[in-house]
């Protein structure tokens, strides 16, 4: 069956790339798409990183490109400037922060009109990771357009890859897990975020040593993991909302030259997608051998516009179609329709959605807010006590 979701906290795509304007948004108010200019003085460039919530009628609250944080007038949020200080900022100031899944905006589990955003710092030498941030925003201060009331918190100091920050819900259906994956290792590093706060993180060791950042994602059942990176690499795990563990850690080499790093699931969780620059490929989740069933179901038009349209980041959408974005600034998007379906009955088109503003490349990172908890899990009624805190909502 395929998972449909209504009005929800994904709604607004807020994207468009550094002078390029007009400043866009698209939305699926009611299901379907919609793109909206935006007044080009309130333009927010989005170079790659890309993150923000809506409420949970489907209207923007907040989003940021890694810089600072905008409210749902397109202004600097109230104390929502200067993110994550240093030379990489300092660079990226007016095109938005390079970084892959670089940024993640959560609710808060106690406290409904708060939510925290998690992002990271870039490190010039390698472009990797050494300082997780949060900041945590209040949407009851500045008349209702919310301010925040932390920033720059560090988090952690581990070496992490470039952005690759993903979430999923608790199987309490309250609670999430954060997760990020460690730089030159084999490490997951997982944050559990209860009422009483962010706990001390959990490390896991499992698949390859990683360098090379990808886009990661969720299944929208929450069961799977994963990644398909720029080195050629796809990795898939089995995840446990219960425990935050994984498990069934699987590999598969992409014989491809051309490797670009876009991957998502489809909306029953059966089919994930990878992206190279020139070809569209798809697995079927629900074999005994996943690498067997690698096939191509679409591949490069050769359509420019004004740069390649080749295909690049993937985001699966509250109208279950998944959208791709072109490798490079451009005008359009690529769109799989019926992403549920084996084999080309997949029904790829591209370059069939007109932006208004060129896109270069980003695509927001939306965690799926609306999955529910598991009726049958024995961790249900998690405890609400998190005895070790990293950070404590009552401080």
């Amino acid at each position: 069956m395929t998972t449909t979701f209504a009005q929800s906290r994904r709604d607004v795509w807020r994207m468009g790339y550094w002078q390029s304007g007009p400043a866009f948004e698209i939305n699926f108010y009611g299901g379907s798409l919609q793109i909206d200019s935006l007044p080009s003085s309130n333009m927010m460039s989005m170079y790659i990183e890309d993150a923000g919530i809506c409420d949970t009628n489907g209207n923007i609250l907040f989003y940021t490109n890694g810089i600072y944080i905008a409210n749902s007038l397109h202004d600097t949020l109230l104390n929502g400037g200067n993110l994550s200080p240093g030379p990489a900022t300092a660079m990226w100031w007016d095109h938005g922060m390079p970084s892959t899944l670089g940024a993640i905006a959560l609710p808060d589990p106690g406290n409904s009109n708060q939510y925290y955003l998690f992002y990271t710092n870039v490190r010039m030498s390698d472009l990797a990771c050494d300082t997780l941030f949060m900041a945590k925003i209040d949407m009851t201060l500045d008349g209702g357009l919310g301010g925040a009331i932390i920033k720059n918190y560090p988090i952690s100091t581990f070496e992490f890859l470039s952005g690759q920050l993903s979430a999923c819900k608790h199987a309490n259906g309250r609670d999430w897990w954060f997760v990020v994956h460690g730089f030159n290792n084999d490490i997951f590093y997982k944050w559990l975020i209860t009422p009483n706060g962010i706990a001390l993180p959990t490390q896991q060791n499992i698949g390859n040593t990683k360098m090379y950042p990808g886009q990661s994602s969720f299944s929208p059942d929450g069961e799977k993991y994963g990644c398909y990176d720029n080195h050629y690499e796809l990795e898939l795990l089995d995840f446990d909302r219960c425990s935050g563990m994984f498990s069934n850690y699987l590999n598969i080499d992409v014989p491809d030259s051309t490797v670009t790093t876009g991957g998502s699931f489809s909306p029953n969780s059966k089919v994930y997608y990878l992206s190279s620059r020139n070809y569209l490929y798809q697995a079927d989740m629900t074999s005994s051998n996943i690498a067997s069933t690698l096939d191509t179901v679409a591949i490069y038009d050769g359509f420019t516009d004004p740069y390649s349209n080749q295909f690049f980041f993937q985001e699966l959408a509250p109208d279950n179609k998944i959208y791709i974005t072109g490798f490079g600034s451009n005008h359009y998007l690529s769109v799989i329709n019926n992403p549920d379906i084996i084999g080309t009955g997949c029904d790829v088109t591209q370059h069939s959605i007109y932006l208004p503003g060129r896109n270069g490349g980003s695509l927001p990172n939306y965690p799926f807010y609306e999955l529910g908890a598991l009726g049958s899990s024995v961790c249900d009624s998690l405890p609400t006590s998190v005895q070790d805190l990293i950070y404590n909502n009552n401080e």
